[in-house]
């Protein structure tokens, strides 16, 4: 069992991979039991699916990178059905569908639709979206990632962060920001120097107890975007002394909203919350893939979209694997969702505030990540030449992202708006969790699907 609470301090001791693995197979389980899945698999073709677009494509993305073998066409269904039928839509949202297809490795003109349609349309994370297809080999006839890149360092704010709105930094954006220009950090000059004035913005702005606040209040969310942002940078979060405060890091400080159940909430006494425990999943899912050597979580490692008849090329190796068992599986009915396709999508609705995204939306932005398996890495860096005339280094489209449990990065049914000196954030996370369904006994027991 993790112990919440010790970990790296000088002379101290860090988290292990087991211990991150613990937190990842304990948020499953709890989201297992929650809808009465028997397993992970069956959590997929159930509950997953028949809420594709709307609150299932975080773990979808944290599944798939996380190196979980399964069929995934019946989620691509799902969320095609979704995004044909979508009526209150938004480039944000049409970006982050277009990352979860790409992860599974389907819809390629859709994706190639929305790289045309939607980069850089609705303000700073419509850029960071975008960057993450275009980081993982996914081409615009319109823009590049040169040009992608170019437009969010000149969008820095002159504390060295990034916001939807206001003057001053906001730690979500600014980690999210920071995870799509990641790609570039080794290779590029002028995007290590907006990185690194953002780092100390980020370590200026941690509390003694490992933490981050954004609009006023310390969350989980808010920890789980600065841990996945470290990690695709290439930085150790749990050792890097610019992020141990106190003997304690932004991992501690998350692992403090953990409950009994293996789910997180969003403030102290408030409940399970959706948002605060996917996002959780998803960091922790980066932070195990850096513990293993693997790149960032934003570069993809494309699932397989049917079941393989042989061991697929790309696969976690045996000590990749989780480490719970699973149960014995039951067949669960593929649930469909049941809105008719519309001719056409209704003309997307011009919102300009932090949020375009949905309530059910509203967790953390995703990079994508090149694939690699756990014996041998990939490059993944993209050399964006200081030369404008010099092309971008490609990461290869198959090797595509997937969307986690799709909520854009913070907004919320209840989002606040703050005086522009606090900073604009897209994270309010001000939904209340209703809690789920407890556990019953222990653990629904999970044990990764082995190809």
């Amino acid at each position: 069992m993790l112990l919440l609470g010790a970990f790296f301090a000088p002379g101290g001791f860090a988290a292990s991979r087991s211990d991150v693995q613990n937190v990842i197979d304990g948020i499953l389980s709890y989201k297992c039991a929650s809808v009465g899945a028997a397993d992970v698999d069956a959590l997929i073709d159930g509950d997953l699916t028949a809420n594709a677009g709307v609150t299932a494509d975080w773990y979808l993305f944290g599944l798939i990178q996380y190196g979980w073998q399964h069929d995934y066409s019946g989620f691509a269904k799902s969320l095609k059905r979704f995004a044909e039928t979508n009526e209150v839509e938004s480039t944000v949202t049409d970006e982050r569908v277009a990352l979860l297809f790409a992860a599974i490795g389907t819809e390629p003109d859709y994706i190639a639709q929305v790289t045309d349609s939607a980069v850089g349309k609705l303000g700073v994370m419509s850029y960071v979206y975008g960057l993450h297809l275009l980081n993982n080999g996914y081409r615009s006839s319109v823009t590049d990632a040169e040009t992608v890149v170019a437009e969010l360092l000149d969008r820095q704010l002159e504390d060295g962060g990034w916001a939807v709105m206001g003057t001053v930094g906001d730690v979500d954006v600014t980690a999210m920001t920071l995870s799509s220009l990641a790609p570039y950090y080794a290779g590029n000059a002028k995007v290590k120097q907006a990185a690194d004035r953002a780092l100390q913005l980020l370590s200026k702005r941690q509390m003694n107890n490992g933490g981050y606040k954004s609009f006023g209040q310390e969350s989980p969310e808010s920890a789980a975007q600065v841990l996945v942002a470290l990690t695709s940078l290439g930085i150790d979060p749990l050792t890097d002394a610019r992020f141990v405060k106190n003997g304690k890091t932004a991992f501690d400080a998350m692992l403090a909203f953990r409950l009994p159940d293996g789910s997180f909430e969003h403030a102290p006494g408030k409940g399970s919350n959706h948002t605060a425990t996917v996002q959780a999943f998803y960091s922790c899912v980066a932070l195990y893939r850096y513990l293993n050597g693997q790149p960032g979580l934003y570069v993809l490692q494309k699932a397989s979209p049917a079941p393989a008849t042989e061991p697929p090329t790309q696969k976690p190796t045996e000590a990749l694997q989780p480490a719970a068992t699973k149960k014995a599986e039951t067949t669960t009915k593929k649930a469909e969702t049941t809105t008719k396709p519309t001719a056409e999508k209704k003309a997307e609705t011009a919102t300009t505030s932090t949020a375009d995204v949905t309530a059910a939306q509203a967790a953390s932005a995703s990079t994508t990540d090149a694939v690699t398996t756990g014996a041998q890495k990939e490059s993944t860096t993209a050399v964006l030449s200081d030369d404008p005339g010099e092309a971008v280094s490609a990461i290869r489209p198959e090797n595509s992202p997937t969307v986690f449990d799709f909520e854009e990065p913070g907004t919320t049914a209840e989002a606040e708006t703050e005086p522009e000196e606090r900073g604009g954030s897209p994270v309010a996370w001000v939904i209340s969790g209703a809690a789920l369904a407890a556990l019953a006994a222990a653990a629904v027991l999970i044990k990764k699907k082995k190809a």
